[in-house]
């Protein structure tokens, strides 16, 4: 009982280091579309087909999935599977052997779903956010709303981190809809001061 406890333990290890190492290439990318450099701007754009494909209005375009699949699923599965197999040189070779194929079948449904999974789907309204250690596919959605936040893919660690989970911090806002179990909100405009 020990040893398949262990080897579980090792694989969502695994899988975890694959998810971080992705979590800090996806921030990079966005850094990257800043750059004063034509060279790395070129390479965060390719990020930008993603956030074409599910938009700031939660809506996917259907134009973007063959960009999505080459610019996007196929970086982020070669980067989590190189990360999860450095881990062959400290863990249990079977326990990364399941975290590979676990992220194989992650990817093998978004590619066979041409990228529409449980966190990539058209949204009208967002639930209100919960909190949690976990991404939960609202979470994520945030994401291509607030493209300079929320980067973490499963495990908020990154954001944790880096402070990006507040999109809203240091803004004045006005909760709505009080009663109901969608939150949204609306930014109040600061009165200026005339001289």
């Amino acid at each position: 009982m020990f040893y398949i406890c262990s080897i579980a333990f090792q694989a969502i290890f695994a899988f975890l280091i694959g998810t971080i190492v992705f979590d800090v290439f996806h921030y990079f990318f966005h850094l990257l579309l800043k750059s004063k450099h034509k060279f790395l701007r070129s390479i965060g754009s390719l990020h930008t087909a993603h956030h074409r494909f599910l938009n700031s209005q939660l809506k996917i375009d259907r134009e973007w999935v063959k960009k999505n699949f080459y610019q996007h699923l196929l970086i982020e599965y070669g980067i989590k599977i190189s990360a999860i197999s450095a881990c062959f040189l400290f863990l249990s070779h079977i326990s990364v052997w399941i975290a590979i194929i676990f992220e194989t079948i992650i990817f093998t449904n978004a590619t066979y779903n041409r990228g529409i999974d449980a966190r990539h789907k058209s949204y009208s309204i967002l639930p209100s956010y919960l909190g949690g250690f976990l991404v939960t596919k609202y979470y994520h959605a945030l994401h291509h709303v607030y493209p300079n936040y929320f980067f973490s893919s499963y495990f908020k660690i990154l954001d944790f981190i880096l402070g990006s989970a507040q999109p809203i911090n240091g803004k004045r806002i006005a909760l709505t809809e009080m009663g109901s179990t969608d939150v949204q909100y609306t930014p109040i405009a600061r009165k200026r001061s005339c001289k």
